[in-house]
């Protein structure tokens, strides 16, 4: 199919909504010989980004504790877990506009095959050097694949279904900290927690070995799957910077819930594309400043121009909160924690954080698969906001007791790490959905750089903040929690039920009126300034200076009265009679 001046072919949006519907349903015809995708399953495929998250959250906590492994003071333990985030903030933040230029899948699969590789440098380290730079080399896969995941399961998914499948990668997270093989395959292969606690039986290096063995397979299978024609690409990239266009239909139709919703989307698309089409025709190619279109530069200052600003800037500080939040510190400390709240052993400790993942794992299936597209974002946000700062400053308050019940404390810690199945999905959701098509994925790699870097602080003094004041630890997070509360209820639009072209209205909306509201302030505070000067003013017309003067020349005479006795003084020999 030709194209025009539209980016789907057609020569007007007028031509595009004449468009017979069987034209629009041979566009969208798979061959005989070709796979036709499902949504659920390309974003299951692409879940593993998550599941390989959580593995290596719930499993590095505790092989830092098994006793086969290096001897580590707890600075050191802190390093290795961050290792990880030291080489996953800057890869993040190449990820963006590497997905802009090669595709979302490309991406996600280059960093799946660095991933595997760092994770089999781990397996075969012979130091704890080794084994540091295997954890870098896995972080920088994990930045590229982590958060181009993000984009492509908001840019694919229907808009009626975009919070179940826009949150799939954050759903398998807890599957990656708990969900066991099927028995049949392997009968006590357990992942995360589990793993480590099968393992930490074997009486060689082998007990912590095979635990990072097996996220290499993970990851290994992971990118063979993405190269499959089960994940297609984001239909939104093809139209936005491909001339696949008749290619990107058909990924819609197929992920469509039905073919009228599918050629709704397609006209949307078709209009929308067609603008920003137009915007980037504008964008400088050659000269002083097209290099910057190929650094990623362009797309960072794209982010940050007026109409985008706003919206940028939300997500970033979405990003943030779900670092300071604490859950992913608790789910990498929790063999500490629970060591210091009363379990005595490892391998209490160690099944005791399978326990909260397995309930984070309950929540979080029907937290993240039904409620997310009938429950408001916002209202989802700022409830779970509120009880997890409320549960934190219990934990606190408990902490600073010497006789307090610590079996309380402990499943305390269990129920935040529930709560956060209702708070992490949406707030991650929320903070791509409300991008721009240009901008989405430059900005969700810098969001998630910076929860990266969030989270690389917090790997690196967890163990000592909580060495030194656990209440502190855990009432500096239920702050953090109030303030995510706060930002749900005020700067908060909703996107539940809404395109992702249809935001910019809402948006736009929310814009005016927090501008409105700003300027009604501002121009309250003015008033009331003015009406406070002219009272000044005008008591300053009322007030009589007499007084003042004759203060001034009382003081007058006493300095001449103290200089005369002071002359008498000086001549001594002289008769005062």
């Amino acid at each position: 199919m030709t194209s025009s001046t539209s980016p789907l072919g057609l020569n007007s949006p007028t031509d595009s909504a004449q468009r017979s519907t069987n034209e629009l349903s041979s566009m969208a015809t798979y061959s005989k010989h070709s796979i036709k995708p499902n949504v659920y399953l390309a974003s299951s495929i692409i879940s593993f980004t998550g599941f390989l998250f959580g593995y290596d959250a719930g499993a590095i906590g505790p092989i830092t504790q098994i006793p086969h492994f290096y001897s580590l003071s707890s600075q050191m333990r802190g390093v290795i877990v961050a290792a990880l985030l030291f080489t996953v903030i800057p890869a993040t933040f190449v990820a963006g506009p590497l997905a802009d230029h090669l595709g979302r899948c490309r991406v996600i699969s280059l960093g799946g095959l660095i991933y595997a590789a760092g994770m089999g440098i781990c397996s075969g380290a012979d130091g704890v050097a080794m084994f540091l730079v295997g954890r870098l080399l896995a972080g920088a896969g994990q930045g590229l694949f982590f958060s181009t995941a993000g984009v492509w399961q908001i840019e694919s998914a229907p808009k009626a279904i975009r919070g179940r499948i826009g949150s799939m990668s954050q759903l398998f997270i807890p599957f990656g900290l708990v969900v066991g093989t099927p028995p049949s395959l392997v009968p006590v292969l357990k992942t995360g927690y589990f793993v480590c606690y099968g393992t930490i039986h074997i009486d060689s290096s082998w007990s912590w070995r095979t635990v990072t063995v097996i996220q290499t397979a993970i990851a290994l299978l992971f990118t063979l799957a993405m190269l499959t024609a089960l994940v297609p690409e984001s239909p939104r990239w093809l139209l936005l910077h491909t001339q696949r266009h008749d290619e990107a239909f058909r990924i819609v139709h197929a992920f469509a819930l039905d073919p009228m919703s599918a050629q709704v989307e397609y006209l949307e698309l078709n209009a929308h594309i067609t603008r920003e089409k137009h915007y980037n025709a504008t964008l400088p190619k050659t000269g002083k400043r097209g290099w910057l279109r190929y650094t990623g530069l362009a797309a960072v200052r794209e982010c940050f121009k007026q109409e985008s600003r706003g919206r940028v800037i939300l997500g970033l500080i979405y990003n943030l909160m779900l670092a300071l939040t604490g859950i992913d510190a608790v789910v990498w400390y929790a063999p500490l924690i629970y060591i210091s709240a009363g379990l005595s052993t490892n391998k209490a400790s160690f099944l005791a954080s399978g326990v909260m993942a397995i309930i984070m794992t309950v929540i979080t299936v029907p937290a993240q698969f039904y409620f997310i597209d009938h429950i408001k974002r916002r209202t989802t946000v700022a409830i779970g906001s509120a009880v997890m700062a409320i549960a934190l400053f219990i934990i606190g308050i408990l902490y600073t007791r010497e006789d307090a019940n610590k079996e309380g404390v402990k499943w305390t810690i269990v129920y935040v790490a529930a709560v956060e199945g209702f708070y992490v999905g949406p707030a991650m959701i929320y903070s791509a959905e409300i991008q721009t098509n240009r901008t989405r994925a430059t900005s969700s790699a810098m969001g998630r750089a910076l929860l990266s870097l969030a989270n690389m602080i917090l790997a690196l003094f967890t163990p000592q903040w909580l060495e030194s004041s656990r209440a502190g630890f855990f009432m500096t997070l239920a702050g953090f929690n109030a303030f995510s509360f706060a930002l749900a209820l005020v700067f908060t639009p909703e996107t539940l039920g809404v395109s992702i072209e249809g935001f910019d209205e809402e948006w736009n909306r929310k814009s005016d009126r927090l501008q409105k509201a700003l300027k009604m302030s501002v121009t309250a505070q003015t008033r009331d300034d003015d009406r406070v000067q002219k009272g000044v003013d005008e008591g300053m017309e009322r007030h009589e200076p007499k007084p003042v003067e004759e203060l001034a020349t009382g003081i007058g005479a006493m300095e001449e009265a103290q200089d005369s006795c002071r002359t008498h003084a000086a001549r001594p020999e002289q008769s005062i009679v």
